[in-house]
């Protein structure tokens, strides 16, 4: 009985996300346009939030200039949210660079906050974050911000109020 409110719960989920993207948000798919020869992760057991902190009017391109001249590397997140909008920039289980340490078995959404005091697109946020902890069966335990895997100050937001919001796995 278990099992099934489990999967019952998941399809109820789905559904919801489903609808709250259709209704609400834009999706836009940048696959293949930043990243050419990618692996593949090896598990899929933590989400790592971020946040980019650069001007409004960036571009993709810019962000991805910025990662190859730091860090030799494509777009490092899975998906980027910004001006309400998802972006999926990776294929989704593609490894990025994201996270040290968390790579292999992390994948990384990169919310645009230029101001680090102000988030934006929390709704968006939130409805990647549902849809990958019911896609990997994901604990809101394992929903971390970068900051807790490295010493830095992204993302600039509460995460143990976040993942109050996050669903219960």
């Amino acid at each position: 009985m278990a099992r099934f409110l489990k999967y019952s719960l998941k399809i109820l989920m789905y559904v919801f996300l489903l609808a709250s993207l259709l209704a609400n948000l834009t999706y836009r798919n940048h696959v293949g346009t930043f990243c050419h020869d990618a692996k593949k992760r090896k598990s899929t057991k933590y989400i790592i939030i971020h946040h980019d902190a650069v001007p409004w009017d960036c571009t993709f391109d810019d962000v991805n200039r910025t990662h190859l001249q730091r860090w030799n590397d494509y777009f490092p997140y899975t998906f980027y949210i910004k001006d309400g909008k998802i972006n999926q920039m990776r294929e989704i289980d593609q490894q990025t660079s994201h996270a040290f340490g968390y790579n292999e078995n992390g994948i990384g959404i990169c919310i645009h906050t230029p101001d680090k005091g102000r988030l934006v697109s929390r709704i968006e946020l939130g409805a990647v974050i549902w849809y990958l902890q019911i896609k990997y069966d994901i604990p809101r335990s394992r929903v971390l911000g970068h900051g807790e895997t490295a010493e830095t100050e992204c993302p600039a937001m509460d995460m143990d109020s976040l993942r109050l919001k996050c669903l219960t796995l």
